[in-house]
């Protein structure tokens, strides 16, 4: 029960290990924590890659769903061949931009300036200062661990920070759902989900 109290005040099982030690815990007590420390490490893992997931499903679900009405709203609308109707000509642009038909590209490594913080941001605000973009941009899904970005307006430029995972859609023949992990600088992005540990 303390393990779990202290994991959930964001402690690592590294430093669990030290305010064991320093309380006076006995080596085996110390190991039995560390074993549960981990343990517990393994099931938020777990769970936050499951809301992740949980996450981009339906987004994928409202992507497709947008990628058929567009298909529908072309078939109804459509006038003589070759000519695009008014309705088309808004619609299509602001849903190629919408549906992130531009591949991110990846730097690995590369954090810009002032960009050393890996705790999980609290306010759009932070997640715009921590991540990139602007913060109206920003949402925290409901009981999950993590932001997304939707930015159809302008591609941008995000930092992943170390311990982070972040996952994007991406279309070409099929949908591929793409994960990696930080550190990592991502430009060219319209919409993105990110995990934090």
């Amino acid at each position: 029960v303390r393990v779990k109290k202290l994991r959930d005040l964001g402690n690592s099982p590294m430093q669990i290990r030290k305010i064991l030690a320093l309380a006076g815990a006995k080596p085996g007590q110390i190991q039995a924590a560390m074993e549960a420390a981990y343990r517990i490490e393994r099931q938020e893992s777990s769970r936050q890659q499951k809301k992740m997931l949980r996450s981009l499903t339906f987004a994928g679900i409202i992507l497709l769903a947008c990628i058929s009405a567009g298909v529908i709203l072309q078939r109804i609308y459509a006038g003589e061949p070759g000519e695009v109707s008014p309705l088309q000509a808004t619609l299509m642009p602001g849903l190629a931009e919408a549906l992130n038909l531009n591949t991110p590209i990846v730097q690995y490594g590369a954090a810009p300036a002032g960009s050393g913080s890996n705790q999980c941001p609290r306010t759009a605000s932070q997640a715009a200062d921590l991540f990139g973009g602007h913060a109206d941009a920003w949402s925290s899904p409901p009981n999950s661990n993590g932001w997304v970005m939707i930015d159809p307006g302008q591609a941008n430029t995000l930092y992943i920070p170390q311990g982070m995972k972040a996952a994007y859609i991406e279309l070409g023949s099929t949908i591929t759902l793409v994960e990696i992990s930080g550190p990592v600088t991502l430009s060219n992005v319209y919409y993105i989900a990110i995990s934090c540990p």
